[in-house]
């Protein structure tokens, strides 16, 4: 691994353990490059100068090529940033979307979604149907209600001319069942039903599951269960938990997924009412990019199969001294992209299509309602920000401004 402190004998065990796996979608074209997008919302809102809502497609962001006098009625609009916005994610591959439980045809644009694959771009859904509920293994009722769920997600895919991809159970990292061989056996059971599902219905879509990379990021700590001289650039002992599903899962995925989300503060892991705040070494943020190459590598070498970081969230904000700075990281959040694509010809080398920013916008109400694990942070995932007050404002303004140069860093 490139003079990255690996230890072999525990890589190879682990190895032994599932073997790689394979159903022939490696040379599918999707995988033969590295590409990058965005994710967020079909529609965002935005505050009207008449006090209304506007709301702005993806369709439009992308294509609308009078976006800047088209949208001039959105309150405080810079048309100037909307068409650099557009400019730059114009070389976007990728489009994420959301389907949490409870998710509506309605949150889409049919026609639209056709018109933006028909120009090349790829939906990727995030099926999040169990979420946080989730704490083991599901019972026979709400696997029922599940499966259900699967027929209606069938529907709107088919609707969709072209390649797309469903990934089931973004966020993926219970404990009840990544700790527990048997109920990882009874899970992949029930996600190995939908996938076929899926599959014998809808023969374009491409599918996997989304494990978290959940483990120790701390640049001090030099566990060997971690299998690199810091647990900053890796965590082996956490990620091969997966594999109590994934091993009994993997000839019926296309790819292999992951995501990545970090803050510098967060709820605390072992009381959830305190906060944690920490410091950049104990949450690795200098080596993000070196870990994300580590850990795709690694799930290269297990399964054989391409892997995708279906999102990756660096939120900007920092708590320092009692007071919070939504600009406090700013600084890292452009390292890390910078990083990434300095980096890209060995993420590619390594096994990785594609990787994609969680969100566009800092969003005022995102997670409203939710756990808020990032606390303050929930608002501030994106790589573009407004003048919208997190909790505050209900809606964006149009006064968009890009973090630093991350569009650079991404899009160029």
């Amino acid at each position: 691994m490139r003079g990255r402190k690996v230890l072999i004998s525990f890589l190879a065990l682990t190895l032994s353990c599932s073997g790689p796996g394979g159903n022939g979608n490696g040379g599918d074209p999707l995988f033969s490059d590295l590409g990058v997008g965005f994710g967020d919302r079909f529609f965002w809102d935005f505050y009207g100068k008449d006090g209304s809502v506007i709301w702005m497609s993806v369709h439009d962001l992308l294509l609308d090529e009078n976006i800047d006098t088209n949208y001039a009625d959105i309150d405080r609009f810079d048309p100037v940033a909307f068409k650099n916005l557009q400019g730059y994610l114009r070389n976007s591959r990728f489009l994420v979307f959301w389907l949490t439980k409870g998710w509506r045809e309605s949150w889409f644009d049919i026609d639209q979604l056709n018109v933006l694959m028909s120009a090349g771009y790829v939906p990727v859904f995030m099926y999040w149907y169990f979420g946080d509920s989730l704490d083991g293994v599901p019972s026979d009722t709400e696997v029922e209600e599940f499966m259900a769920d699967v027929d209606r997600v069938i529907l709107f895919l088919r609707k969709l001319k072209g390649r797309k991809i469903l990934i089931f159970e973004p966020e993926f990292n219970v404990p009840g069942i990544v700790d527990d061989p048997v109920a990882g056996e009874e899970f992949a059971g029930i996600m190995e039903t939908a996938v076929k599902k899926v599959r014998s219905e809808v023969p374009d879509v491409l599918i996997s599951l989304c494990m978290m990379d959940s483990g120790s990021r701390d640049l001090n700590e030099t566990n060997p269960s971690c299998g690199f001289e810091n647990c900053a650039l890796g965590d082996i002992g956490s990620w091969i938990k997966a594999d109590n599903v994934y091993s009994h899962l993997i000839t019926s995925l296309d790819f292999i997924c992951f995501q990545q989300m970090v803050s510098q503060l967060s709820r605390d892991p072992s009381d959830p009412s305190k906060v944690k705040i920490y410091t950049d070494e104990e949450i690795g943020i200098d080596l993000l990019p070196e870990r994300i190459l580590n850990l795709t590598e690694f799930l290269r070498d297990l399964y054989g199969k391409p892997v995708l970081l279906g999102y990756i969230a660096v939120a900007s904000g920092t708590w320092t001294n009692g007071e919070f700075d939504p600009r406090g990281w700013d600084t890292k959040v452009v390292q890390t992209f910078r990083r990434l694509r300095e980096i890209r010809p060995l993420l590619k080398e390594a096994g990785m299509f594609g990787y994609i920013p969680m969100m566009i916008f800092d969003h005022p109400q995102h997670d409203e309602g939710g756990y808020h694990f990032f606390l303050r942070n929930e608002h501030h995932l994106g790589i573009v920000r407004t003048s919208a007050e997190e909790e505050v404002d209900l809606h964006l303004y149009g006064d968009i401004e890009p973090k630093g140069s991350v569009l650079d860093e991404i899009y160029r």
